[in-house]
């Protein structure tokens, strides 16, 4: 299991049919896509306020083990819906279309009475990969969104009358050293590091597009990101899912069934029907339903590490 919601990681859960359960965590670093041979899947997520917005796509290995020789995992269930549980549906049927033969089928299942968190939402240059991948076109997906371009964050006030930016675009070494060896030697007289430092800030001067009408989609010399409306981002990525096959169960979980090896067998809902599947993902954010609260996961805490 993998919780995409809040980063908590376990044993992947998978259903026993006619093979143990590897109950194995995954290890994999970042950039591992997966491992033929090994009993685990990783699915990479890093945080964006309250949900991910860059998910690697598992590759052609992760696929095979995940189908299987004998095509053994024949579902996947996906507890929560919003952004992080779409996405995470889309990414999936995706690199089951890209990797072809029989692809397992793939449930996610939402409560009806969750609002989505938010309305306003912030991401960072990798959601581009991710929308190219799952397969829509950034003219649809803004539009569908309501968003718009996003290529810094400017802290307005940082300190009385000072604002700074962070912007997206990055140089090389030695190019860096050399670009903060010019600054400093200005000394105080030298102009803002960033408006020195970063192409990015001098075109949000002039409230310039970080690309121009006619470039393919998500393409630009310049990184880039979105604002958007994450409630509408959700119920785009809903109907993409709804296409590609994906099945929709509206319904709260009331119990997760986990067996003696630790591994989760089903969910049951209010109206108790029971959803049993070979692969789980917990997207039931802060709630952590079946890592959490299930399997007993703890959260990990990254207070230490933080500014603020």
């Amino acid at each position: 299991n993998f919780d995409l919601s809040t980063g908590r990681e376990g044993k992947l859960a998978r259903q026993e049919r006619g093979r143990q359960p590897s109950g194995r965590a995954a290890t994999h670093d970042h950039d591992s896509h997966g491992c033929a041979g090994c009993q685990h899947v990783l699915f990479h997520f890093h945080l964006c306020q309250l949900w991910k917005t860059r998910l690697n796509p598992v590759g052609s290995q992760s696929i095979a083990f995940l189908t299987g020789a004998n095509g053994m995992t024949s579902s996947i269930l996906i507890a929560g819906g919003g952004s992080a549980g779409w996405i995470t549906a889309n990414v999936l049927a995706a690199s089951f279309e890209r990797a072809g033969g029989l692809a397992p089928q793939i449930t996610l299942i939402e409560a009806p009475d969750i609002p989505i968190i938010g309305v306003g939402e912030a991401t960072v240059p990798s959601i581009r990969r991710t929308l190219q991948y799952i397969g829509i076109g950034e003219r649809e997906f803004m539009r569908a969104c309501d968003a718009t371009f996003k290529t810094l964050i400017r802290f307005d006030d940082w300190s009385p009358g000072i604002s700074f930016d962070h912007p997206f675009d990055r140089r090389e070494r030695p190019a860096t050293d050399m670009a903060v060896e010019d600054w400093l030697r200005h000394g105080q007289d030298a102009p803002s590091f960033d408006g020195t430092f970063s192409v990015l800030s001098r075109i949000t001067a002039f409230n310039l597009a970080p690309k121009a009408v006619g470039w393919p989609d998500y393409g630009s010399p310049f990184p880039y990101a979105y604002h958007l409306d994450a409630v509408k981002l959700a119920r785009a990525l809903t109907g993409i899912g709804l296409k590609r096959g994906i099945r929709h169960v509206l319904g709260r979980i009331t119990d997760v069934n986990v067996a003696a090896s630790g591994s989760i067998e089903s969910v049951e809902l209010e109206d108790k029907t029971i959803h049993s599947a070979d692969l789980f993902v917990d997207c039931t954010g802060f709630a952590a339903r079946l890592v959490g609260q299930a399997l007993g996961i703890e959260k990990t805490s990254f207070s230490k590490q933080l500014l603020c």
